[in-house]
């Protein structure tokens, strides 16, 4: 359906690099905007324990996981930001500039 609205070819590989791009340039224009990471939590649900499953008693370490989550998205973890570096390489290279400067 993408393809014959988009009048291109797109494979999966594309559909995942357009997805990405369209994250941290949303993610970079929510800092722009004065979003900050101070407040971010996971979701209730995840931060608790759930009482059948397996995960009974077990609660999340929420610091580690929101650490891995920006280690994998290539995110400054005291800012919030994309990297520099990632928002160049998704063709996003004058928004790392403003993100950037100074």
């Amino acid at each position: 359906m993408l393809n014959a609205a988009a009048g291109r070819s797109f494979d999966a590989a594309d559909a995942l690099g357009v997805g990405e791009r369209i994250l941290n340039l949303k993610r970079a224009l929510n800092i722009r905007l004065g979003y900050t990471s101070q407040g971010e939590r996971l979701p209730r649900l995840l931060r608790q324990s759930l009482p059948q499953d397996g995960t009974e008693g077990f609660v999340p370490d929420e610091t580690l996981l929101l650490s891995e989550y920006y280690q994998a998205r290539d995110w400054d973890r005291a800012t919030g930001r994309p990297s520099k570096r990632k928002l160049e390489s998704l063709g996003l290279g004058e928004m790392a500039a403003d993100l950037w400067a100074g």
